[in-house]
């Protein structure tokens, strides 16, 4: 919000719309100056930034030119996908169709959708992504190969049986992993070795087996640990070591196997 001196305030999208808006016009002053808007959409015609999830909200930001709302309709949305703002949900289609999207986007949710191999992430300024029940069966599929700004990742519901390096290579800003439903047995070492800012990792609700001395490795600011409802046999002596000094809690509910509990 704007503050008008010694009055109310007013929405930012006010100021510098050729409109008087504060009682003595502050809120028009100083607007042939060139504005930079960094990240921002800067709209034409008057001195307005607008943020990426405030286009295509269907709310006009852009007072005169109303760039902010026809902007979306050039960038098109994909077929059998809903776009609001910077935001992408589609279900059931081709990756393929990925390569039509605006670079800008900041979250992507991909369902039950056909897995392209040769697809390679290339959204830089993407905080979310959501890849659920894809049948994604290759740790080193998909591939993240511009995604230094996310944080939230979803993978739950697919067919991976093994985690390994380098399934996460390049994603350093990641804090929250989600990877429940998938049929995951072994975790092999260094398998999270590029996820130094993980925060939440959730391993429960797999079919998880093995877990290896040097599986942990790198996750120095790990907060919380999920690995319940699994059926672990092995846990090898260290396999804490990596995060002992940092986890606050580790939730290891229901691990009975028939055959036994080796350490």
């Amino acid at each position: 919000m704007f503050k008008c001196p010694l009055a109310y305030c007013i929405p930012y999208h006010y100021v510098c719309n050729g409109r008087l808006d504060c009682p003595h016009g502050e809120d028009e002053t100083s607007c042939l100056r060139v504005l930079e808007c960094p990240g921002l959409l800067r709209c034409r015609h008057n001195a307005v930034c607008v943020h990426p999830d405030n286009v295509g909200d269907k709310i006009i930001d852009c007072q005169l030119s109303k760039v902010d709302e026809t902007l979306i309709d050039v960038l098109k949305c994909p077929a059998s996908c809903s776009c609001l703002g910077n935001s992408v949900l589609c279900s059931s289609v081709n990756w393929a169709i990925l390569n039509n999207l605006w670079g800008s986007i900041r979250k992507l949710s991909l369902q039950a959708s056909i897995v392209d191999i040769k697809f390679c992430f290339r959204f830089p300024k993407l905080v979310s992504l959501v890849l659920t029940s894809n049948e994604i069966t290759s740790p080193s599929f998909p591939r993240f190969c511009s995604l230094s700004n996310i944080t939230q990742l979803n993978m739950q519901n697919n067919s991976i049986q093994v985690l390994r390096k380098p399934m996460f290579i390049g994603l350093r800003s990641l804090r929250y992993l989600e990877l429940q439903m998938n049929p995951i047995q072994k975790i092999r070492d260094f398998s999270f070795s590029d996820l130094e800012n993980l925060l939440l990792p959730n391993l429960s609700h797999l079919r998880l087996r093995h877990i290896t001395v040097n599986a942990f490795s790198g996750l120095f600011d790990l907060v919380t640990l999920d690995i319940s409802y699994n059926r672990l046999i092995t846990l090898e002596v260290g396999s804490f070591n990596a995060f002992r000094d940092k986890l606050i809690t580790l939730l290891f509910i229901t691990n009975a196997h028939p055959q036994g509990f080796l350490i």
